[in-house]
C-alpha cells in the first residue's frame, strides 16, 4: 500500500488521464485522481510546467470541470489547482467560468432536467475563490445552487441576493399594497421562506425581515404568533 504514493503511480495516472477514451470514463478518472493526486503534484513540480504532459493533463481537468454534473466532480477543482502555478490558475479562472456558463446555456437550450442545470465543480470554484460576480451570473442558468453560492453572491450583491431568496414570499408581504392573505397557508409560506433565508444568511437578518413584516401588519395577531413560534420575533 505504501507504493501508492510513489512517483511511478503518478506517471500511470498521467498516461491514464491523457488517454482519449477517458472522457467517457469519468468515474475511473475521479478514483485515479483521488489515489494519485499527491504523486501528480510532485511530478509536475519536478518536471516543471508548460510541458506537453502538464498542459494536456491540465486541459483534461478543465474539461471535466466545465462539464461537471455530479457532486463528486468538485474534487477536480482541487486537482487542477494542485498542478497549476499561481499565474496559470489566475489565468484559468475566467476561462473555466465562461466555458462552464456556455455548457449550462447549452443544457438549458436543450431543456434538460432541472438537476442538470447545475455544475457542482463550478460552484466549488466560485465559493473557494469568492467570485461574487460569477455567483450572480450563475443564477442566469440555475435556480437550485448550493447555499454557499448565495453567501458569496451576497458579498457584492446583497440586494440581488435578497430579491432571489425573498421572491417566493406571498404578495404584499414586504412592500406594495397591504394584500397579504390573512390565513395559515400564507403565514406558513412566510415561515418556510424565512427558514431558508436564515439557513443561508443568518437568523439575525431573517429576524429583521420578520420585524418589517409585523410592522406592516401590526393588527395581524395570528401572524405575530406564527412568527414568534418560529422564533423570528419576540412576543
Amino acid at each position: 500500500m505504501k507504493d501508492r504514493f510513489r512517483p511511478h503511480n503518478g506517471i500511470m495516472l498521467i498516461r491514464h488521464i491523457m488517454h482519449d477514451s477517458l472522457i467517457e470514463d469519468i468515474t475511473g478518472t475521479h478514483r485515479c485522481w483521488q489515489d494519485c493526486a499527491y504523486d501528480t503534484t510532485y511530478l509536475f513540480r519536478r518536471a516543471g510546467t508548460a510541458t506537453p504532459m502538464h498542459n494536456r493533463a491540465m486541459e483534461g481537468l478543465v474539461q471535466r470541470i466545465t462539464h461537471a454534473r455530479r457532486n463528486e466532480d468538485i474534487d477536480y477543482v482541487f486537482y487542477l489547482r494542485s498542478i497549476c502555478t499561481p499565474t496559470e490558475w489566475t489565468d484559468l479562472i475566467p476561462r473555466i467560468c465562461n466555458e462552464s456558463f456556455s455548457e449550462l446555456k447549452r443544457r438549458k437550450t436543450l431543456a434538460e432536467s432541472k438537476n442538470s442545470l447545475r455544475n457542482p465543480a463550478l460552484e466549488r470554484l466560485i465559493v473557494k475563490e469568492r467570485l461574487s460576480n460569477m455567483a450572480l451570473r450563475y443564477f442566469d442558468y440555475t435556480t437550485c445552487p448550493s447555499y454557499p453560492i448565495y453567501r458569496i453572491m451576497a458579498i457584492s450583491h446583497p440586494q440581488e441576493t435578497d430579491t432571489i431568496l425573498l421572491g417566493p414570499l406571498p404578495r404584499g408581504t414586504l412592500s406594495g399594497p397591504l394584500l397579504l392573505a390573512d390565513n395559515n397557508d400564507a403565514y406558513g409560506h412566510i415561515i418556510k421562506v424565512l427558514n431558508n433565508y436564515a439557513a443561508i444568511l443568518g437568523m439575525d437578518k431573517a429576524r429583521s425581515i420578520a420585524a418589517h413584516v409585523v410592522g406592516r401588519y401590526p393588527n395581524r395577531h395570528e401572524l405575530r404568533r406564527t412568527l414568534a413560534w418560529a422564533k423570528f420575533i419576540d412576543i
